[in-house]
């Protein structure tokens, strides 16, 4: 009898502390609306609720537009990623001009909990990542597209919004050169956050380690720039620690004297694969392998193609020599000492997608080529399978050890846990042209990868580690990288962001709350 007289006594009291609790956030949010300028009498708070924040957006940036579904910008906005598993259609979007308008922004997401996603350029093909439905609100860095050269010429500040086509002109334009990406239209951000994968390197280590200051919103709305002198554990957090702590607007950049390199790129038959994979793997594991070397392959059933280069002008490096008993069909770009960016804007340039893409990532040692063979058979076994319009496109990214101690030594190194051996940072990737065929391509991929799993066990040469700009939904990026990285990152995001907006309002990423 007690008991049951309690529990209507338990649903006064749960009910008057929610009804406390929601008029204590509207409060909060009206106050908050009303020191942006917005008239709360006339605009009264609405939480959670996507169609009125976009229109207390509007009312805060009338000279930079919302863009609503009934603006004739808004479909080409949404449709801006390269995978049209992406193409979802947000309640609104908005394109911030500057690290003041993103704080803005921030203050009424945060205020009004809104779901939000942010987009560089829109490369990752994950759905959710870089794009969001009806539920929350896009915010399409485009531009912020800050290009400036510091006195010394040191170093460089690159705007989120940039595609690396633009900070390669700028930089050249200063007699200077960044390790960027390796296709010209690709976002600066993302790329950048998540370590970024250069022509060189095993020469320069990733991207993220020549990145020497960040400009970032915190979800208070407060702006502060991170380096290793200035918020170093931030600093620290940023070097692998992806979305978890803010939004990042500015990145500072090392430069390096843009001086001639050796390249050449070559596309070979199918039935060259296996010798080819095998003299890769001799390059990668021989240890007199010259780190000022480079090999970048991308196999499919129909042609594989190889970019070879070198830092400094050569006649032709000699860690090359085991590649030229293997015929190319094709020299798509000719033994040349030149600007590296002339291989970035070449053929790179026109790259495109067949419409969707849907992919993994996974890394293991390499002590030959036999390894990259076996998988390379499961592969090819599997396209047979395919429609025509269906391609499965085989990436095995070669990792020195020197790409890891440079980023060790470089501004107190990163918190990516990689290990100083040689390896591969393998993209398993498919496109396909329908949408409809998603599931049915996540499938191969999954199983795929299930069978590639067995062989590396198998032999013993798995690694933790996921890189994070091909790796795909559901991998714990986070948790590759080590647990006593995990937890420093997690430790920083609690600092920075300690009411979680990162974690509970952004719509989906690499996040510390996912381990």
């Amino acid at each position: 009898m007690k008991f049951s007289l309690l529990i209507p006594f338990v649903g006064v009291i749960s009910s008057s502390a929610l009804a406390a609790s929601v008029s204590a956030s509207n409060l909060t949010a009206a106050s908050t609306l009303r020191s942006l300028g917005v008239d709360t009498v006339k605009y009264p708070p609405v939480l959670g609720t996507p169609t009125y924040t976009c229109k207390i957006l509007k009312l805060l940036f009338p000279k930079n537009e919302t863009f609503t579904s009934s603006s004739p910008f808004y479909t080409p906005l949404f449709e801006e990623p390269w995978s049209q598993a992406c193409w979802l259609e947000p309640a609104c979007i908005l394109t911030p001009n500057s690290s003041s308008d993103v704080s803005i922004i921030v203050r009424v997401l945060t205020t009004l909990q809104t779901k939000f996603a942010i987009r560089s350029g829109g490369h990752k093909p994950t759905p959710g990542f870089n794009s969001i439905g009806s539920d929350g609100v896009l915010l399409a860095m485009e531009n912020l597209n800050t290009l400036a050269i510091s006195a010394d010429k040191n170093y460089l500040t690159v705007g989120t919004g940039n595609r690396w086509i633009d900070a390669y002109k700028y930089a050249k334009s200063q007699g200077k050169l960044v390790v960027g990406g390796r296709v010209p239209v690709v976002g600066v951000g993302g790329f950048l956050l998540e370590g970024g994968v250069s022509l060189f390197i095993n020469h320069w280590g990733v991207a993220l380690d020549n990145i020497v200051g960040f400009k970032i919103v915190l979800m208070d709305g407060s702006v502060v720039k991170a380096t290793p002198t200035n918020y170093p554990d931030l600093f620290k957090g940023l070097k692998g620690g992806q979305s978890n702590f803010g939004i990042v607007t500015e990145f500072d950049l090392l430069t390096k004297p843009h001086l001639d390199s050796y390249y050449t790129v070559k596309v070979y038959s199918p039935l060259q694969t296996n010798k080819l994979l095998g003299v890769y793997g001799e390059y990668l594991a021989n240890p007199e392998t010259d780190p000022k070397s480079s090999v970048q392959v991308a196999l499919t059933t129909n042609l594989s193609s190889v970019f070879y280069g070198y830092v400094d002008p050569s006649p032709g490096p000699k860690d090359f020599l085991p590649f030229s008993n293997i015929t190319a069909v094709q020299t798509v770009l000719p033994p040349t000492n030149g600007s590296i960016t002339d291989v970035i804007f070449g053929p790179a340039a026109a790259e495109t997608t067949l419409g969707n893409w849907v992919g993994i990532s996974y890394s293991h040692k390499v002590i030959s080529g036999a390894l990259m063979q076996s998988t390379w058979a499961l592969i090819a076994t599997a396209s047979a399978t395919l429609r025509p319009d269906m391609y499965l496109t085989y990436v095995p990214q070669g990792i020195l050890p020197n790409a890891v101690h440079v980023g060790a030594a470089l501004n107190g190194g990163n918190l990516l846990g990689i290990e100083p051996v040689p390896q591969v940072w393998v993209d398993l990737y498919m496109t396909y042209a329908h949408s409809a065929d998603g599931d049915y391509a996540t499938q191969v991929i999954n199983d795929l990868y299930a069978e590639i799993t067995k062989l590396i066990d198998a032999e013993g040469l798995g690694l933790p580690f996921l890189f994070a700009n091909t790796a795909g939904e559901g991998q714990k990026v986070l948790r590759s990288q080590g647990e006593g990285n995990f937890e420093e990152i997690k430790r920083v995001a609690g600092k920075y962001d300690p009411k979680g907006y990162m974690q509970t309002l952004q719509n989906d990423g690499y996040l510390v709350s996912k381990g």
